[in-house]
């Protein structure tokens, strides 16, 4: 990942800079910090993907899958169940009976299924399965190698206090995160996804 990320930053640096020479810097360039003329003054971002990557049917960049099965809710108040389908199709590849099968595509996490290897459940851990610390450490690797902030959510639990936030966001100061957005689901708001 970090290797990626690192080739990402000076690949998209480099392009910058020969745009700088074609077509101009930045505006702004002689009164910013950057020391050497660049087309951009931000070049890599990782944008928020949660929507576009459901209607997609694809990865949803940095983030962890929220659920392997869930219900969204469109603005219309139209119910879709979602199944993730890389899920779907380990599913099929495993030698349970069929109930099983059916069982394991209504489940938002598999961690509690004692009947599943270990190593099938470490694949498919969600959202919910990774403490929000280890959210945060995957933030600050990335963010090493990117201009802007990062749109990632850190989910927690509806159980979640006041202190459990905090700590988050103390620890993506600490980190160095230019962002942080964390969610917290209540009966009063409900959930855009269940």
């Amino acid at each position: 990942m970090t290797e990626i990320m690192r080739t990402i930053k000076k690949e998209s640096r480099k392009a910058s800079k020969l745009l700088a020479f074609k077509r101009g810097t930045f505006p702004t360039y002689g009164k910013s910090l950057i020391d050497e003329p660049t087309r951009n003054s931000t070049i890599t971002t990782i944008a928020p993907t949660g929507s576009t990557s459901i209607i997609a049917g694809v990865s949803q960049s940095i983030e962890p899958v929220y659920a392997l099965s869930y219900t969204l809710k469109t603005s219309s108040g139209e119910e879709l169940v979602i199944l993730n389908s890389e899920f779907e199709k380990a599913i099929e590849k495993l030698n349970l009976a069929e109930t099983e099968k059916i069982q394991l595509q209504f489940v938002d996490s598999v961690q509690g299924f004692d009947w599943l290897s270990d190593e099938f459940k470490t694949i498919f851990k969600t959202s919910h399965d990774i403490l929000p610390m280890d959210h945060l450490k995957v933030m600050a690797t990335f963010q090493k190698y990117i201009d802007n902030s990062i749109s990632k959510t850190i989910n927690l639990n509806e159980n979640s206090q006041l202190e459990d936030v905090l700590q988050v966001y103390e620890k993506a100061y600490d980190l160095g995160l230019k962002g942080c957005t964390t969610y917290r689901p209540s009966l009063a708001r409900g959930a855009v996804l269940s």
